[in-house]
């Protein structure tokens, strides 16, 4: 049975065993952690394009695709094109659409661009880009908000706008980057 990272962003962390560092790469990307074929427990992301666990700044820019859930897999980023892209058909609904710019929330199965907010100005982009893409996630808060989105059992009733909790506590999400070692 596959353990799942299926939780409320409210509800506190489990205590952890102490685990062996892990080896990061002088990219800053951890290799797989198992067990078996899953890439990870939800504590980072899988990129298909450079095979490694990256925190989610890593996806901000430079990155056109979707970051999915999937109980076997665990978080993982695929590119919209090209011979990394995978298509992972037991994938929740709830996903992150990555323009190269921004994180949108996306909803896989009919609906697509979550629009329900509306466009404004202060989005950053034009008419043009939400008409394609959506709402953005608030910049401030893309690791809790994020990692809530893609979690969440209710996406029709998801609270985009509410980061006050992801400001005062930016650790809620994926776990924050690791450093290289030194001499590594």
């Amino acid at each position: 049975m596959l353990a799942s990272c299926s939780r409320s962003p409210e509800a506190p962390l489990p205590a952890a065993a102490p685990r062996p560092a892990y080896t990061v790469s002088e990219s800053g990307g951890t290799p797989a952690t198992g067990p078996g074929r899953r890439w990870n427990r939800c504590e980072r992301i899988w990129c298909l394009v450079h095979r490694e666990n990256y925190f989610i700044t890593h996806f901000e820019t430079g990155h056109v695709g979707w970051i999915l859930h999937t109980e076997e897999r665990g978080d993982v980023f695929s590119p919209i094109s090209g011979p990394q892209r995978e298509g992972f058909p037991e994938a929740k609904s709830t996903v992150l659409r990555l323009c190269g710019s921004h994180l949108h929330p996306w909803l896989l199965g009919g609906s697509g661009a979550v629009r329900h907010t509306g466009y404004n100005a202060n989005l950053g982009y034009g008419r043009s880009h939400w008409g394609a893409f959506g709402t953005r996630l608030e910049p401030c808060c893309l690791n809790g908000l994020g990692w809530a989105w893609l979690h969440t059992s209710t996406p029709r009733q998801f609270r985009f706008h509410d980061v006050e909790a992801y400001r005062a506590t930016p650790e809620i999400g994926w776990a924050k980057p690791f450093q290289v070692a030194s001499g590594s």
